[in-house]
C-alpha cells in the first residue's frame, strides 16, 4: 500500500489515540498489501472482503486478525464510519438477497434475535451460499448435508478460533431451520451439527443426544390438561422436533 495512504493512517490512528505499539502492528500489517482501485466505500469494502476470504487460509491467526483490525480501522478513516455501520445502511443486493431478508424476517420476528446478532448471521450465511450454492433458483436444499458444511468450514474457516467457527454454524444452521419452517425439504443431517465450541476444535467429538428409546420415554410423559402442563408439552417439543436451543425457547 503507497506510502501516501499509510502516512495518513498513521496521523489518523495518532488522532483516535491509538498505542504506539498498536500503530506499529497496524502499519506493518497494511504495508505489503496491494493497493485498492479506489477508497470509495463500496469499492473499499468490496476490496477488503475479497483480499481476507482469499488470503484468510494461508495466514497465521494471529496475522490475519491484525490485518483485518487494520483494514476496518482504514475504512473508518476514509468512509467515516465503521464497516458495521456501513454494512447495515447497504445490505448486499444480489441473487441470495431474497432469502436472506426472509431469513432476517424470521430471527428478528420469530426467534427474537437482537438486529446484531441477526446482521452477524446474515454474513455468515450470505458468505456461505455464495461458496456453495452458485445458482439459488435453482438449488435443490435436501442436497445440501452436513458434509457440505464441514468441507466449506475446512476450506474456508479453518483459520478461525473454535467460537468463531461455532457462530458460523450456529447461523447456516439456523439458516435451514428457517427453510423447515417454510415447509422446504431439507437434510436432516444439519440440524445434528454440534454449535458446541469444543466439538470444533481439534479431537473434538460429537454431543451426546438423546437415544430412540429415550425419545420415547419422554415423550409418553404425562402431562397436565391446564396452561401450565400444556406450555411444558409444548417446550419439550420444542426441543425434541426444532432442536432449539434453551435462550431460543
Amino acid at each position: 500500500m503507497n506510502t501516501k495512504i499509510l502516512s495518513a493512517f498513521r496521523e489518523f490512528m495518532g488522532s483516535q489515540n491509538y498505542s504506539p505499539s498498536t500503530i506499529r502492528q497496524y502499519i506493518k500489517s497494511l504495508d505489503g498489501l496491494p493497493d485498492p482501485t479506489g477508497y470509495e466505500p463500496l469499492i473499499l469494502l468490496r476490496y477488503i472482503d475479497d483480499y481476507l476470504s482469499a488470503n484468510q487460509p494461508i495466514l497465521t491467526k494471529y496475522t490475519y486478525k491484525n490485518v483485518r483490525a487494520a483494514l476496518n480501522a482504514l475504512f473508518f478513516m476514509c468512509c467515516g464510519r465503521s464497516i458495521r455501520a456501513f454494512r447495515k445502511s447497504h445490505p448486499v443486493t444480489d441473487q441470495y438477497s431474497s432469502v436472506l431478508n426472509s431469513y432476517k424476517d424470521y430471527c428478528i420476528s420469530f426467534l427474537h434475535l437482537t438486529e446484531p446478532v441477526t446482521l452477524a448471521a446474515i454474513r455468515e450465511v450470505h458468505k456461505f451460499l455464495v461458496a456453495t450454492v452458485p445458482d439459488i433458483s435453482c438449488v435443490d436444499w435436501s442436497s445440501i448435508t452436513a458434509n457440505t458444511i464441514t468441507e466449506y468450514i475446512s476450506q474456508n474457516l479453518s483459520q478461525l478460533s473454535p467460537s468463531s467457527i461455532g457462530v458460523s454454524v450456529t447461523a447456516i444452521r439456523r439458516l435451514f431451520r428457517f427453510l423447515y419452517f417454510c415447509d422446504v425439504k431439507i437434510h436432516q443431517s444439519i440440524l445434528t451439527l454440534p454449535l458446541a465450541t469444543p466439538v470444533w476444535s481439534k479431537n473434538g467429538c460429537l454431543p451426546i443426544v438423546l437415544s430412540d428409546e429415550e425419545i420415547s420415554r419422554i415423550t409418553k410423559h404425562y402431562f397436565a390438561s391446564d396452561s401450565i402442563g400444556l406450555r411444558d408439552k409444548a417446550v419439550l417439543y420444542c426441543f425434541l422436533e426444532l432442536g432449539l436451543r434453551c435462550n431460543e425457547v
